[in-house]
């Protein structure tokens, strides 16, 4: 078995390869496609030894119904490449604890991550810094680009017809991520006032138990149930993540039950 399960494992794996050239990936890898077997491909003939680290699950925060696969499925598909040696499914949120660890001889990303300006996280740019801290070399593999995000949204995508379209105009008018977030860094110090209705949309789960003995009714047996902010409070909500004052005005009626009491 190719996985590693914990890092001490992984540590006497790379002791016994000292003489040997390490090289380490590092990624999500969710859909496993042609241009990562290229990359992984042309990252192996760098060195002796490809090591590849998943992101674990609860650290990807790419969509809400990502990853489509979970960390051990990855894993096990990764494993099955020829050219990758060791698949190590990473704990943390970043892959610097493991390259301070491993200190590989060669740490790859894809062409996709060259302008370390499209890179949100700042991650990219702390990786290269530790990898050469490690007196190792920081490498961009070159290939043909593909993207497990975009094969994911445009083929199993939910989106409404009128959110596509509104993302399609965005993507026409911002080139790139720096741009959109250029404009959005306008609005932060900026004091929004929201008007509208204030609603608390409740859905309840439940599964089907039977018919009624007499009647055709089914009966149900509810499992659970969550309660969102809606109306003007989920507007609010969204944009308190872009700006740093919100202030609402609604009516609320009699029953304050959902308000918060405070001492």
């Amino acid at each position: 078995m190719k996985t590693v399960p914990d890092l001490s494992n992984l540590l006497k794996i790379r002791k016994k390869l000292r003489n040997k050239k390490i090289v380490h990936c590092h990624g999500v890898f969710d859909l496993l496609h042609l241009g990562h077997i290229k990359y992984f491909e042309k990252a192996k003939n760098l060195g002796d030894f490809l090591i590849v680290s998943l992101t674990d699950d609860k650290f990807i925060d790419k969509s809400p119904n990502r990853p489509i696969f979970t960390s051990k499925q990855r894993a096990e598909a990764v494993s099955a490449l020829e050219c990758v040696d060791c698949v190590f499914i990473n704990r943390d949120k970043t892959a610097i604890n493991l390259i301070n660890s491993l200190k590989p001889d060669f740490y790859c990303k894809g062409a996709d991550y060259k302008n370390f300006k499209n890179d949100l996280t700042n991650q990219i740019s702390n990786e290269r810094k530790a990898v050469l801290l490690n007196k190792g070399k920081f490498k961009i593999i070159s290939q043909e680009m593909f993207s497990s995000s975009k094969i994911l949204n445009s083929q199993f995508n939910d989106f409404s017809e009128n959110i596509k379209k509104n993302i399609d105009q965005i993507k026409k008018k911002f080139v790139n991520i720096s741009g959109l977030i250029h404009e959005l860094e306008k609005i932060k110090n900026k004091k929004v006032l929201i008007v509208g209705e204030a609603i608390i949309d409740e859905y309840t789960y439940c599964e089907a138990i039977g018919k009624s003995g007499k009647e055709p009714v089914l009966n149900f047996r509810e499992l659970l149930s969550e309660k969102y902010l809606g109306g003007a409070l989920a507007i609010a909500n969204h944009l308190s993540s872009f700006c740093k004052e919100i202030h609402i005005i609604s009516f609320l009626g009699k029953d304050l039950k959902y308000l918060e009491k405070k001492n």
